[in-house]
C-alpha cells in the first residue's frame, strides 16, 4: 500500500515538472526563431519594440531599465515600511491594535493585482498627476507604489517572524 502511494504521489510530481518541461520546450521552439532575424545584442540593447511593423524591432531595453526602476522605487519604499511595520507590531503595538493591524495587513496581502492596478490607475495615477503637474499619471513612480502596496504586507510578515524568533536573552542584552 505505501509503495502505491509512494509511485502516485511520484507520478503527480512527475506529470507537474514534465508539464513546466513542455511549456519550456513550447516557449524556446516559439522564441528562438526571432534570432534569425535579430541578433541577441540587438535584442537586449535595442531601443524600440514595434513587431508588428515592416521590418520588425525587438529591443527590449527599456523594458530591462524600466522594471529595474520600478524595483529600485518599490524596493526603496516596501523595505522600510515593511520591516518598520514589523517592528511596531511585534515591539511596540498593544496585543489590540496589533489584533486590529495584523487581520489589515494580511487583508492587504490578498488583494488581487487587478484591484491594486485598478486602484493605482484610478487614484494614485490622477493625484501624482495633480501633486507633480505631470501629464500622466502612469508612470515609474505609480507602479513602484503599487509593487511596494503588494509587497509590504509579505515583508512585514516575514519580518516580524524574524524579530519573533530572536531570542529575548538577545534582545535584552
Amino acid at each position: 500500500m505505501d509503495l502505491l502511494v509512494h509511485l502516485f504521489f511520484l507520478l503527480v510530481s512527475a506529470t507537474g515538472v514534465i508539464i513546466l518541461g513542455l511549456i519550456l520546450v513550447f516557449l524556446v521552439m516559439e522564441g528562438l526563431p526571432i534570432f534569425e532575424k535579430v541578433s541577441i545584442k540587438d535584442f537586449l540593447l535595442g531601443s524600440a519594440w514595434y513587431p508588428t511593423y515592416d521590418p520588425a524591432d525587438y529591443g527590449i531595453f527599456p523594458m530591462i531599465v524600466g522594471s529595474a526602476a520600478v524595483v529600485v522605487v518599490s524596493t526603496l519604499i516596501a523595505v522600510p515600511l515593511g520591516v518598520g511595520t514589523a517592528f511596531y507590531l511585534a515591539e511596540i503595538a498593544s496585543p489590540r491594535m496589533r489584533g486590529i493591524l495584523k487581520p489589515v495587513i494580511e487583508l492587504i496581502e490578498g488583494l488581487p493585482t487587478v484591484v491594486i492596478g485598478f486602484v493605482g490607475m484610478v487614484v494614485i495615477a490622477p493625484l501624482l498627476q495633480n501633486v507633480f503637474n505631470l501629464d500622466t499619471g502612469l508612470n515609474v513612480f505609480n507602479a513602484g507604489i503599487l509593487l511596494a502596496l503588494m509587497a509590504i504586507p509579505t515583508i512585514a510578515s516575514i519580518a516580524e517572524d524574524a524579530i519573533y524568533s530572536v531570542p529575548k536573552s538577545m534582545k535584552d542584552g
